[in-house]
């Protein structure tokens, strides 16, 4: 009995193989463009966070500064403001803590050089409260970021 050989073609698998490499291929680009999505969706959230909260600093400025000036440390010293604001349709409210720097021997670097705060042209006053010309104000926001949360800080000086 003979058998007969088929010729067998080192090529027959080969198709096969290429089309393996190019899913492969296809699918490791695939999943880098969905991962670089997920990230620019993240960033975008991010920054539309740092905006409301960059946004209720300057509506607590705008609020600080439409006060008469005398009245403003009494009505606002330690207060926490909130602010609504919206991201997207999603209503939210962040809170400014408001603090105002009052004695005059312990004002923190951030201010500046100022020099004197009550206009006696020394700066010896504890608490100038009841007679401030420069009323050196810090204002906080915390926000939430897809990696946690975030504090913004702002010194400024008001005056009349």
């Amino acid at each position: 009995m003979t058998t007969m050989r088929k010729n067998v073609s080192p090529e027959l698998g080969s198709f096969l193989v290429e089309a393996m490499m190019t899913l492969t291929l296809l699918t490791v680009g695939i999943l880098g463009v969905v991962s670089s999505l997920r990230s620019n969706y993240r960033a975008s959230q991010d920054i539309g966070n740092q905006d409301q909260a960059f946004f209720a600093l300057e509506t607590v400025i705008a609020t600080l500064r439409s006060t008469p000036f005398p009245f403003v440390c009494s009505t606002y010293q330690n207060q926490t403001l909130p602010v609504p604001s919206y991201y997207g349709k999603t209503p939210q409210t962040l809170n400014v803590q408001v603090h105002f720097d009052t004695n005059e021997t312990a004002l923190p670097a951030a201010y500046g050089p100022v020099t004197d705060l009550d206009g006696d042209a020394v700066l010896m006053t504890t608490n100038v409260t009841s007679s401030y010309w420069l009323l050196p104000t810090r204002l906080t926001v915390n926000y939430a970021t897809s990696y946690g949360t975030e504090t913004r800080t702002i010194y400024l000086l008001l005056g009349p």
